[in-house]
């Protein structure tokens, strides 16, 4: 057992199951106060809140089933929360976070990571992202919670325990909402029940779901226990897949590939997506690669499984607010610059921007491409906040310069 660690009960054994030897390996407490998600690449993914506990250089993802004799720790090098979430203070003085809950972190390489199955990420467009909606319809969406969250010490007293045993869950997909500052956030609930089982030290976990071709993916890491809606609320991982992607620098979705606004089928999708995330028979000491986890499948196949063989068009949106303001510092500069600034700031905005998911509209929001419309419409002579410099560029062109 580490040194200080506790005995923990893990969540409530009525509801949730005790995960066996290499049961969802990607999934690691996270400085064993939260829950994550290996994703490959040194990357794990959490709740950004999770992050206010780790301390960089020293705090540790934890592999295993339970934390108090774990199959390998790696050191947390650094953390990095999504920018549009942060924590705030409500009336009654109490902490909350507000916005897109979502983080990864990386992790010292000084040891080898465990190259175990990968779940990939789930992408907010195409026919896996269609054939959940659909299950979502017709109120037969489930997904799997999967966490080293606790409800009480041992001893009965009632007070809160540190995460230690890994459980997971089925819980079902409701719908999308906008909650907490995030106009991403999913509703989950138990089996129809208002209980999900789901409590302190889940939060970050994932909650994965299972394509009818066996394959699993990532749709949703824990966000916080039933706060005026039912069951749990968590935060969508697909709209914000390519911001993952470009801020770590890590693929996370071995299939697809984002450019220019849009996911395609990759062409070095030579493994496919491994078929053995939660599969028994795996052990620590071979990476918990089974027979059946060293198999996989490739995307296009798991999309025929779908009625469709393509990842699909998508819209990224963006704050009504920040493209006017875009729009402003396109129509700033000298109308032969505007194309080329155009696409700069396309290109900036585009890691941030959001894709709705399971709702075809975002409350505040409006289509990233309506930025091109707004700026290449006739509008000259109006707006233009040209600086008296001569040159024909604002204030943000030094920082901003066209490439």
């Amino acid at each position: 057992m580490l040194a200080g660690a506790r005995p923990a009960s893990a969540l409530d054994a009525a509801i949730a199951t005790e995960c066996v030897t290499c049961q969802f390996p990607v999934v690691v407490s996270v400085a064993a106060q939260c829950t994550g998600v290996y994703m490959g690449g040194n990357v794990i993914l959490t709740a950004a809140h999770c992050t206010d506990d780790v301390r960089e250089g020293k705090s540790r993802a934890f592999f295993g089933e339970d934390i108090g004799e774990p199959s390998f720790a790696a050191v947390i090098e650094r953390c990095v929360r999504h920018p549009d979430g942060d924590f705030t203070r409500n009336a009654l003085g109490e902490d909350s976070y507000e916005g897109v809950d979502l983080a990864f972190c990386t992790l010292d390489d000084a040891q080898p990571i465990p190259d175990v199955p990968l779940v990939p990420a789930m992408v907010p467009t195409g026919c896996e992202r269609d054939w959940l909606a659909q299950q979502v319809e017709g109120g037969t969406a489930t997904l799997t919670a999967v966490g080293f969250g606790c409800a009480e010490r041992d001893d009965g007293s009632g007070k809160p325990c540190d995460a230690g045993v890994k459980r997971h869950v089925g819980v079902q997909l409701v719908r999308q909402l906008e909650y907490a500052g995030s106009a991403t956030k999913l509703e989950l609930q138990r089996a129809g029940a208002n209980e999900t089982a789901l409590m302190a030290g889940d939060s970050g976990g994932p909650y994965f779901a299972r394509l009818p071709d066996g394959t699993w993916r990532l749709v949703a890491l824990h966000h916080g226990a039933n706060a005026g809606v039912s069951g749990a609320f968590v935060e969508s991982v697909a709209p914000y897949v390519h911001w993952v992607e470009s801020a770590s620098r890590v693929d996370v979705t071995p299939c697809l590939d984002f450019a220019h606004g849009a996911w395609t089928a990759s062409a070095d999708c030579t493994h496919g997506v491994p078929i053995g995330a939660s599969e028994l028979g795996g052990e620590w000491e071979h990476a918990c690669r089974s027979p059946v986890a060293a198999g996989g499948i490739a995307m296009s196949a798991a999309c025929a499984a779908t009625g469709s063989d393509a990842p699909g068009d998508g819209v990224l949106f963006a704050s009504s607010t920040e493209l006017e303001q875009a729009a402003r510092r396109v129509l700033a500069v000298a109308p032969e610059r505007r194309e080329a600034r155009l696409e700069a700031i396309v290109a900036e905005m585009e890691p941030r921007a959001v894709f709705p998911f399971l709702d075809d509209e975002l409350p505040e929001m409006a289509p990233l491409a309506s930025l091109r419309d707004a700026v290449r419409a006739d509008h000259e002579g109006e707006g233009e906040a040209r600086d008296e410099s001569g040159d024909g560029e604002d204030v943000d062109d030094a920082e901003h310069a066209d490439p």
